[in-house]
């Protein structure tokens, strides 16, 4: 792994260490905690950028009355701690005219349910389309014996391009250097990958080097695990990967170590008040700059009433339970002081809006191509669970998948959640204020969503792997018909980074080298070449001896996916589920 300079955030660069106290320290490779307050705000504001058209409905003062009639009105019903303020809705509508100005008409891209992801659902023309699928057709249309049914699926994920198959498998795999010299590949680690690197394998990505205009051409010989033959998804995979450079850039600007935007915090002064780059711009949620968001408290302490009141149960507040019981108690507090925002937006966003510039470049994508089928005997699907792709081995920093087809299956979503820092501002075990607040208690999980996505048919989307995401389950819309969801995914390899790829590691898939052997044209065979002069028996001997096999690449594949799993697990035990401790100040 050549390391030119560590520059996107990456998930498994977090390392919590409760000794250490690291749960209210900063760190550029976590995400700022959001106030709840400001997540509502996203949240409307993503309802409302989900809908049609909804830039040019922003030019219609009537549909903007009803928009904001029908968001106050959803606050009727809400305890008060959760209500949006009238700032909060009126900076929300004032803010969609700056995320319109970020949108672009030409591709449909904008940004999606949080601020370091982006889609579009018009980036791929039909004629692309028609293409990947007469390809992806190719691939789908074997025996039932031959089709690869996902490990621990169910038989409902077919899996027709998949990384974890034939991966790169240190002290076995054939690695090419600069000099055309050949070696085992060996695992590289430093003292800082202990945890999230794999000494065992590590997936195959492909090069495609990206021009000046942003187009992608294929330079690696193959795609792991896509056949050459495939002369259909050889040539569009590249084009839509084209299409798809303009999101990738959006994520990585939202995910650069070397800008950390401001944090969403904001004061009611004007934004010409904040020109220094270090200062940031107002936000959604009103501080006053420099110093943490204040106590909900008037005397940032928990007030002497608060006994009386839990001996009495809240009892004469609303709520079915203590807890809500307790929360609407605090709520109501004389003197409490809820989060608020600016009356407008004031700049934050388009301050921290950054493109990175992949023009130029060779990249490396993990490419994959998956179906979901539902079957009237199968009619449900159960869920993914929360993960981030791949191991520090690949070095993932993005996700883009597009969703090119789905039939006769309900609504599913795309979900999202970070790891978060503790918060420092409260008072010593003043759990209450932190709950409001940021939905924090004490021996909270120290995780935050980041909203959901409706994969809907034509959805090309783009996030950062800081973000842990998910399927939410599916069913069949009419369960007496088969139904399905088809995608391809390009995982992206930090571009500061090169790993080993096709581009130096050959296919090594044994079916592939015996075809080749058996061939004894001069076109795709072996005619004129030093294997046309061995005998058939010892071809086969040295594609035995030299490549996988069928069974010993599932072989891999399933200690593959058990040491990955394990490595999830952990992740989530280690960072995802790691405790919040009031007693930090």
């Amino acid at each position: 792994m050549e390391n030119l300079e560590v520059r996107y955030r990456h998930p498994l660069l977090v390392n919590r260490d409760s000794e250490d106290d690291y749960d209210s320290t900063p760190c550029e490779d976590i995400e700022d905690a959001k106030t709840l307050a400001e997540l509502r705000m996203i949240q409307l504001s993503w309802a409302i950028r989900q809908k049609k058209q909804w830039q040019e409905k922003l030019g219609r003062p009537d549909v903007v009355e009803r928009w904001k009639e029908e968001a106050a009105t959803a606050q009727e019903l809400l305890p008060s701690h959760q209500k949006l303020s009238a700032n909060m809705i009126s900076y929300v509508f004032t803010e969609l005219e700056a995320y319109a100005r970020l949108s672009e008409a030409k591709t449909g891209i904008q940004h999606a349910c949080n601020d370091a992801t982006f889609c579009s659902y018009s980036l791929i023309p039909d004629d692309v389309t028609q293409v990947l699928r007469e390809g992806i057709a190719e691939l789908e249309n074997v025996p039932e014996d031959r089709k690869d049914w996902h490990p621990g699926s169910n038989d409902q994920v077919l899996d027709l391009v998949h990384p974890s198959l034939y991966c790169l498998a240190y002290g076995q795999s054939l690695v090419r250097d600069d000099n055309g010299e050949l070696s085992w590949a060996q695992p590289y680690r430093d003292d800082e990958d202990d945890n999230w690197f794999s000494d065992k394998y590590a997936w195959l990505p492909s090069d495609f080097f990206i021009d000046a205009s942003g187009g992608a051409s294929l330079t690696s010989p193959y795609i792991n695990n896509l056949p050459k033959g495939n002369t259909k998804l050889y040539s569009i995979i590249p084009s839509i990967l084209s299409s798809f450079i303009p999101l990738f850039e959006r994520v990585l600007g939202a995910i650069d170590a070397t800008h950390r935007p401001g944090a969403r915090r904001g004061t009611s002064t004007e934004a010409s008040d904040a020109q220094e780059e270090d200062t940031p711009l107002p936000g959604r949620i009103i501080h006053d700059g420099d110093s943490d968001l204040p106590c909900i408290w008037p005397d940032d302490e928990p007030p002497e009433e608060y006994s009386t009141a839990y001996a009495n149960d809240f009892v004469g507040f609303p709520g079915d339970t203590r807890q809500e019981r307790r929360l609407a108690w605090a709520a109501s507090f004389p003197g409490v002081r809820l989060p608020d925002s600016p009356p407008a937006y004031q700049g934050a966003l388009e301050r921290d809006f950054r493109v990175a510039d992949l023009r130029g470049r060779t990249l490396q994508c993990i490419v994959k191509l998956a179906n979901i089928q539902l079957t009237p005997e199968k009619p449900s699907y159960p869920g993914g669970s929360w993960h981030v792709e791949g191991m520090l081995n690949e070095r993932i920093v993005a996700t883009g998948i597009y969703y090119y087809d789905a039939e006769n299956i309900s609504e599913s979503h795309l979900q999202f959640r970070t790891s978060i820092p503790g918060v420092t501002y409260h008072a010593q075990n003043d759990d209450m204020c932190t709950h409001i607040v940021y939905g924090l208690t004490y021996d909270s999980e120290l995780v935050q969503e980041r909203g959901q996505i409706s994969t809907c048919a034509g959805l090309s989307l783009a996030f950062p792997n800081i973000h842990q995401h998910r399927v939410s389950p599916f069913h069949l819309v009419d369960p007496t018909k088969p139904g399905h969801r088809k995608i391809l995914a390009f995982f992206l390899v930090d571009p500061t980074i090169r790993i080993p790829s096709a581009s130096n590691v050959a296919p090594q898939q044994g079916s592939w080298m015996a075809d080749f052997m058996h061939d004894n044209s001069e076109a795709t065979g072996v005619a004129g070449t030093y294997f046309a002069r061995l005998p058939v028996e010892v071809r086969d001997e040295i594609v035995g001896l030299a490549f996988m096999s069928e069974a010993e690449a599932r072989e891999i594949r399933e200690d593959l996916m058990q040491e990955r799993g394990h490595y999830v697990d952990m992740y989530n035990e280690e960072v995802m589920r790691f405790p919040y401790n009031l007693c930090e100040h």
